[in-house]
C-alpha cells in the first residue's frame, strides 16, 4: 500500500509532503523516545503499528499515558517541533511500527497554513488531554483495586479477550507484577475472568 493510501485519513498531508520526508521502520519494543528532554526535528506520522507513550518514576515504575495509532500524528513530536517548553517522556513500539517523519521546514511551509491541520492538532490535543486526565483519575485518585477494574472494563469494552502480560498490564497502570498477578487471580477465583498465557477473558 502506498503512502497516500495509508495516510487517507489526513488529507493534509499531500503527494509533495510526502515526497519530501522520510519513513522509518522499528521492531516491537523498540524506545523511540528515553526521557531524555531532546527536540523533536521532524513531525512524526506512525503510517503503521502503535506507540506507547508513558513516564516513569525514580523507582522505575512505569506509567501508561495515551497511544499514538495508525494514521496518527504524534502530538509529542508536535509539541517538541513548535514549542520552547522541554519535558521528559519515553514513547516505545507497542508492535511494528512504520512512521514518516516530517521535517520541520515542510511543515512550517506547507502545513501551518492549512486550516485542516491546525484543526487536526487541536482537536487530537484535546483528546490526549482527557486521556491524561482520565489516567490522572485512575492513577492517582483511585486505589489499585479501581485502577485495575478500571482498565480491565475499558478494555473490555472493545472484546472478550484482552491480548496483555501481567508485567504490561503493571506497567498501564503504575504497579508491580507481582501485585497484579496477585489481583487478577483472585478475580479468576471469584469467576469474573479468566486467565491464559498472555490474555485474560470473560
Amino acid at each position: 500500500m502506498s503512502v497516500e493510501k495509508e495516510l487517507i485519513r489526513l488529507p493534509f498531508i499531500t503527494k509533495k509532503v510526502i515526497d519530501e520526508s522520510t519513513v522509518e521502520d522499528y521492531e516491537k519494543d523498540k524506545l523511540l523516545a528515553d526521557g531524555d528532554q531532546l527536540r523533536c526535528t521532524s513531525l512524526h506520522v506512525v503510517l503503521e503499528g502503535q506507540i506507547r507513550i508513558y513516564t516513569m518514576d525514580e523507582e522505575g515504575r512505569e506509567v501508561s499515558l495515551y497511544e499514538v495509532a495508525s494514521n496518527e500524528i504524534c502530538i509529542n513530536s508536535a509539541a517538541h517541533l513548535f514549542s520552547d517548553v522541554q519535558y521528559k517522556v519515553f514513547a516505545k513500539a507497542k508492535s511494528k511500527v512504520k512512521i514518516l517523519k516530517i521535517p520541520k521546514g515542510t511543515v512550517e511551509k506547507d502545513l501551518l497554513s492549512d486550516k485542516r491541520f491546525f484543526k487536526y492538532i487541536m482537536t487530537k490535543v484535546m483528546t490526549k488531554m482527557n486521556d491524561l486526565s482520565l489516567h490522572y483519575q485512575m492513577n492517582v485518585l483511585s486505589n489499585l483495586d479501581r485502577r485495575l477494574e478500571f482498565f480491565l472494563a475499558k478494555r473490555f469494552k472493545e472484546g472478550k479477550h484482552i491480548y496483555i502480560t501481567h508485567k504490561a498490564l503493571a506497567q498501564e497502570i503504575g504497579t508491580s507484577r507481582e501485585v497484579v498477578s496477585r489481583k487478577l487471580k483472585n478475580l479468576e477465583k471469584q469467576g469474573k475472568i479468566k486467565l491464559s498465557r498472555g490474555k485474560i477473558s470473560v
